[in-house]
């Protein structure tokens, strides 16, 4: 214990600055998500029925050789209360998670591969149609292997349409939501996570996008994965606009980071465990829809791709950093849809 108490003190001299917290309005509240069908009346025989019966669907396509699918039914009871007394949160969030991996190979063609993945908090409603959405995709790679065509080789830069969800979504996620978390931005997961090419005075001036760019993390939207009304630290969600027309307007920010920059707190602070501390972490992070249908983008990119989350014998790899947005600068007007990840 001696050797714990002094390790620490140690370790507090050589911090660069005084921990603070920033004063907020704490809420005192109680909240839960309803359910039609219940997820904690569901027996483990059910659940299996249930997936044996959609891999019936999978296996129309004999040449999708390898089915993967996991079911996850959670309930998070959470009593927030914080040691000034201001906060004083009861929740219960149901949520239901569906995952899975379709691989399929053609000796002509080479293998194609698709992830499924549906999820929401409420009862296992959530689901509903979720067959028809197999059904779908079993048809999407059985037209892959049958007429996807190598792009031809090329040296010139070239427009790419990313297709919604899955493309834009992960582009958001990794190239926006991570590297807006203010406690990345100030170093604190240099050695562990890695760092961002955000900086504090960053904020409200500096353009990642075109005008038309607005990125939004919600953790509000009902019913979505990564619902909550109140965070790990008593402050009351709200949409936060990360991107507002191109231009960086708000990072992540718990109460302790936001008090450095002299904000207040946007009630990112998430925790993993009730054991973990709070740190700043996305909600629902997505692209907001514009006002072009698909076909209009595809008609307007007068030379380019359009990508497709049906992996055909290759892999596509999007890096976070400013070469990257700035290579997405002339794009990201024109994608369309959101993506919401929890």
């Amino acid at each position: 214990m001696g050797r714990a108490v002094s390790l620490a003190r140690s370790v507090a001299r050589l911090r660069r600055r005084k921990v603070s917290i920033s004063r907020e309005r704490l809420a005192r509240i109680t909240y839960d998500v309803s359910q039609r069908v219940r997820v904690e009346d569901l027996s483990n025989e059910y659940l299996i029925k249930y997936l044996s019966e959609l891999d019936v669907h999978a296996r129309v396509e004999p040449r999708i050789r390898v089915r993967n699918l996991f079911l996850s039914t959670t309930i998070t009871e959470k009593l927030i209360i914080t040691s000034d007394g201001g906060a004083h949160v009861r929740s219960r969030v149901p949520r239901v998670y569906l995952f899975g991996s379709l691989i399929a190979y053609d000796p002509q063609k080479g293998s194609a591969q698709r992830n499924i993945e549906f999820g929401g908090s409420g009862g296992f409603e959530i689901l509903s149609g979720v067959d028809g959405e197999v059904d779908r995709e079993v048809s999407a790679i059985r037209d892959v292997l049958d007429k996807a065509r190598p792009l031809p080789p090329h040296d010139e830069v070239m427009d790419v349409v990313l297709s919604p969800p899955e493309l834009a979504g992960i582009m958001v996620h990794e190239s926006i939501g991570h590297p807006l978390e203010l406690d990345r931005i100030m170093g604190r997961e240099g050695a562990e996570a890695g760092e961002s090419y955000a900086r504090p005075d960053y904020l409200g001036s500096y353009r990642i996008g075109s005008g038309l760019v607005t990125i939004i993390d919600d953790p509000t939207i009902p019913n979505s994965y990564g619902f909550y009304l109140v965070d790990e630290e008593g402050v009351t969600a709200r949409p936060r606009f990360l991107v507002r027309n191109g231009v960086i307007n708000e990072f992540l920010m718990n109460r302790e980071y936001a008090s450095y920059i002299g904000l207040s707190s946007n009630a990112a602070a998430r925790a993993s465990e009730f054991d973990k501390e709070p740190i700043p972490r996305m909600a629902n992070t997505y692209l907001a829809p514009g006002n072009w249908k698909p076909e209009e983008i595809i008609r307007e990119t007068r030379r380019g791709g359009c990508t497709s989350p049906h992996i055909l014998s290759g892999t596509l790899t999007i890096n976070a950093g400013l070469g990257v947005m700035g290579g997405f600068r002339g794009l990201l007007h024109r994608e369309w849809g959101t993506e919401v990840h929890g």
